[in-house]
């Protein structure tokens, strides 16, 4: 996520009372769910792993059973891509919100 809106949504977060925790990389983020099942997840499609990406992490915590909301951000722009919407579903993503191109 850009720095800018990962400052931004970390700060609205904070002020409607929730602790942020913050990854360093995927393997990180699945143990620390695991460990401390976090009332949200927010992920970016794109995590620069090559081995794994947003919607690999978001499958492999619904594998363990954990149903924590899972929010994407991204600048990935796929919403047209039937393809695509197919694997955000099969992923376990349940709604999905995109926005108009500026």
């Amino acid at each position: 996520m850009i720095t800018r809106g990962k400052v931004f949504l970390e700060a609205c977060l904070e002020e409607a009372g929730f602790k942020c925790l913050e990854a360093e990389d995927v393997w990180t983020a699945l143990a620390t769910v695991k460990e401390d099942y976090p009332d949200l997840v927010v992920l970016d499609i794109l995590l620069g792993d090559e081995r794994m990406g947003g919607l690999d992490v978001c499958k492999r915590i619904l594998e363990k059973g954990i149903r924590t909301p899972i929010i994407f951000l991204t600048i990935k722009d796929r919403a047209e891509d039937l393809y695509f919407m197919g694997v955000l579903f099969s992923s376990g993503v349940t709604t999905i919100s995109a926005r108009e191109r500026s």
